[in-house]
């Protein structure tokens, strides 16, 4: 069975922002700041990337499945 193997490259887009904007905020003083309207357009535009990557891969497994069954 072949499944692809995602790069590097791949593998870090999912991390770079998300981390990289929660270790910015200062936790000094134990209350979170409200996030600005920017921030969360940015936290929804990722939300429907990451939702329609989360459907390809879901039909990519079922077709992956499909032939795994075919080949029984």
């Amino acid at each position: 069975m072949f499944l692809p193997k995602l790069s590097n490259q791949e593998i870090g887009c999912y991390y770079s922002k998300s981390l990289n904007q929660q270790t910015s905020v200062d936790h000094s003083n134990g209350s979170s700041p409200k996030p600005g309207p920017t921030e969360v357009d940015d936290i929804g535009q990722e939300l429907a990337a990451l939702k329609i990557r989360h459907d390809h891969l879901k039909q990519t497994l079922h077709q992956l499945g499909e032939q795994l069954v075919n080949l029984a």
